[in-house]
């Protein structure tokens, strides 16, 4: 029989939602706004997503001129939090899932996210998912960020569900390897953004299939 959770504690960028159409728009606007001189790629900013958008601009800008990320990050911010919807789409079965969780008075759900809460918050907003979360936790809501154990310690604690009743639900490394730092067990999703992740205690493809489960 599987075993069943009771507070499932989400990823946000390529675990419940698409947004690198998004990232990549106010990536190369604010490339262009400072001239720094090339554009990047939806593909280049897939393979680098779910660090936060201070690590995602240091990584993409061009080599030599990484000085520039203190000047692009509020530009990038700005805009990405005016336009942080128009692309971006939930994944299949993402909005059931989060809804079952609400109907159910024994389960919680909340999310941890290496976004900033600016743009989280705003973003959760437009999306009508405000309401499904109990506890959003973003990039600067505390004093670390994933992998740091200290999101998951906070959510649980706030919540006083157990870590034996917790799962972290995630599509990439930083995922799973917060999972294991806080002692809970980590689901990961395949079909998000296509990433990398190591030796969670489970793994689907999708909502359809964590539906499926029974592990509400």
């Amino acid at each position: 029989m599987q075993k069943k959770y009771r507070l499932f504690i989400f990823d946000l960028d390529g675990t419940l939602i698409d947004s690198v159409l998004d990232l990549t728009d106010a990536l190369n606007y604010t490339f262009e706004t400072l001239n720094v001189g090339c554009q990047r790629e939806s593909s280049e900013v897939r393979a680098v997503v779910g660090n936060g958008s201070r690590r995602l601009i240091l990584d993409l800008l061009p080599e030599g001129k990484s000085d520039l990320v203190d000047d692009a990050y509020p530009i990038f911010l700005e805009y990405y939090s005016q336009h942080c919807s128009t692309k971006t789409v939930v994944f299949n079965g993402v909005r059931e899932f989060l809804e079952m969780i609400k109907a159910d008075s024994t389960a919680r759900a909340a999310l941890l996210t290496n976004k900033p809460t600016s743009a989280m918050d705003i973003l959760l907003g437009r999306l009508n998912f405000t309401e499904l979360f109990d506890v959003v936790v973003g990039a600067d809501t505390l004093s670390g960020v994933k992998p740091d154990p200290i999101g998951i310690n906070h959510i649980v604690e706030t919540l006083s569900i157990p870590k034996s009743q917790t799962v972290m639900i995630g599509d990439a490394f930083n995922d799973i390897e917060v999972a294991k730092r806080a002692g809970v067990a980590s689901i990961g999703i395949e079909g998000g953004l296509g990433r990398s992740f190591e030796y969670p205690d489970m793994v689907v493809q999708n909502f359809k299939e964590l539906l499926s489960l029974g592990i509400l």
